[in-house]
């Protein structure tokens, strides 16, 4: 059997195996910044979770016998690595419904409860009669 070739010399974020992964974070990376920059949203958060587990395996492998020269099958186990990455994205969007009153009359407190009452006159009118 011949000695098997190192396909990926280390397994770090920088490797072959998570280039899409990158790709996805980059893309993630701009989308949110055009829609911030354009007022769309207020903010955004990303999130890139990566799963990493081993299963265990086997393949079948010819082979050839040395003595009788016949191909046979063997079978070949190994541990499989399953690397499952994940980039979401939460937009914060700013919806505002504002109100505002603020007449021009003055708060007091009356008996323990707050009420707004006009302000005082500079000069008495048939109003401030009773009748």
């Amino acid at each position: 059997m011949n000695k098997p070739k190192i396909i990926v010399p280390e397994i770090n974020f920088d490797s072959e195996i998570f280039e899409e992964a990158r790709r996805l974070l980059d893309l993630n990376i701009r989308e949110i910044l055009h829609k911030v920059y354009n007022g769309e949203f207020a903010g955004g958060d990303i999130s890139l979770k990566i799963s990493l587990s081993l299963i265990d395996d086997y393949t079948i492998l010819p082979t050839d016998d040395p003595v009788t020269g016949e191909t046979t099958e063997t079978t070949y186990e190994y541990r499989r690595p399953v690397i499952e990455s994940t980039v979401s994205r939460t937009l914060k969007k700013v919806s505002k419904d504002k109100t505002s009153y603020s007449p021009a009359v003055e708060i007091k407190e009356v008996d323990g409860e707050f009420v707004l009452q006009e302000l005082p006159k500079a000069q008495i009118t048939i109003d401030d009669f009773e009748f």
